[in-house]
């Protein structure tokens, strides 16, 4: 289940469409679908190839604008996109609208989320590769507060890594592009469990807006995530959540003595309350934890285990085909002796509901902290 609300489009919001979105033009011209990657927050999101460069790969974003609801509701993150090009953030290939659908040609990253990988390998990540993936991902954070945009939507689920092991923030479809630095907002919106305290403080006191740091303060909750697989607090419901942030310390490390003193020291500088004594995204590039963390190795040998672990359970499924194969051959030729085959084939089964279960497991830890998905109000 996801929290998720939208309110129509105001008349503030409504301006021309951006020129990368080309109208009455269906997608199916230029793109080539081959495959899906999931269930994004409104619809499926595909795997495509492009038509006339059959090395690029997308992943297609399709979203159905609803009667009652106005094109321009989506127009931020594609003006977000178009006009923040980084390498750690995703890119916009290209943009349709084509009979009520809004297509979103994005970056294909063949590494997949953070969260989804931790989930595929039932662990948390290292301290050296958390090192890397926050590193780059500041990097990304510093170039849009620089331009003013406040992601407002920072955890694992929304970084994404390459094949090569690049990291990339995804997803602004919550984000706020800011007129000036010096502008603020005061919509309750976010994701519970990552959401600094100003902007859950939003859900009341309207006379106390945030701004760009209120993403510090997500980010820092965010490593804890990759350190321990979910966020603080995930033991409690969304709602409530947002009364014990604001009760208690900040919080840290639940064994910190497993980690070094300069990973404690960064998520203190990114924890902090008040927003006016949090590091900026640009002070924290030079953090001793994430300043020389450039080697992406660890992420690299991150990617392989995931990939390994993935053809382990397309061998183990062939095993069980050719097991199933072999055992019906016996019995259609009437022997009534146990074969060896029988024996592996009830080896595979075993192996493959222990791996079955295990994943379930982490599954159901995961759909019990639901939603995290963000809850969207109205307003800017």
């Amino acid at each position: 289940m996801k929290n998720l609300f939208r309110s129509p489009a105001t008349e503030e919001s409504k301006r021309p469409l951006p020129s990368i979105i080309e109208v009455n033009v269906n997608p199916k011209e230029y793109w080539e679908i081959v495959g899906e990657l999931g269930d994004g927050a409104f619809g499926k999101v595909e795997k495509a190839v492009s038509k006339s460069d059959r090395s690029l790969y997308a992943a297609a974003k399709a979203i159905e604008v609803q009667e009652g609801e106005q094109l321009e509701d989506f127009l931020v993150e594609i003006e977000i996109l178009t006009s923040c090009k980084h390498t750690n953030i995703v890119n916009l290939y290209a943009c349709y609208f084509c009979e009520n659908k809004l297509h979103m040609m994005l970056e294909f990253c063949g590494g997949g989320a953070v969260d989804a990988i931790m989930i595929e390998l039932e662990k948390p990540l290292t301290e050296k590769q958390i090192a890397y993936i926050a590193r780059y991902t500041c990097e990304a954070i510093t170039f849009l507060h620089d331009n003013n945009v406040i992601h407002r939507d920072l955890k694992a689920g929304n970084i994404l890594l390459t094949s090569d092991a690049v990291v990339k923030l995804a997803d602004f479809g919550v984000s706020a592009k800011l007129k000036d630095r010096n502008e603020k907002r005061d919509t309750f919106i976010g994701t519970p469990y990552w959401m600094a305290p100003e902007v859950m403080m939003c859900e009341t006191f309207k006379d106390q807006p945030y701004d760009t740091r209120s993403d510090i303060w997500s980010f820092g909750i965010t490593l804890i995530e990759m350190a321990q697989m979910e966020p603080p607090h995930s033991n409690v419901s969304p709602m409530r959540v947002l009364i014990k942030v604001q009760k208690s310390a900040p919080p840290t490390l639940s064994n910190p003595a497993s980690w070094s003193i300069f990973f404690a020291d960064f998520l203190s500088q990114c924890l902090v309350k008040n927003p006016m004594e949090r590091r900026t995204a640009k002070q924290l590039l030079s953090h001793p934890f994430i300043a020389n963390a450039t080697d992406r190795h660890p992420v690299l040998a991150l990617l392989a285990e995931v990939n390994a672990d993935i053809e382990e359970e397309v061998v183990i499924d062939d095993d069980r085909a050719s097991c199933d194969e072999s055992c019906a051959d016996s019995e259609d030729q009437g022997l009534v002796t146990v074969c060896s085959t029988k024996l592996t084939c009830e080896a595979v089964d075993l192996i493959d509901r222990t791996r079955q279960n295990s994943l379930a497991t982490v599954a159901g830890v995961a759909g019990s902290q639901q939603p995290h998905g963000p809850l969207r109000p109205g307003g800017p």
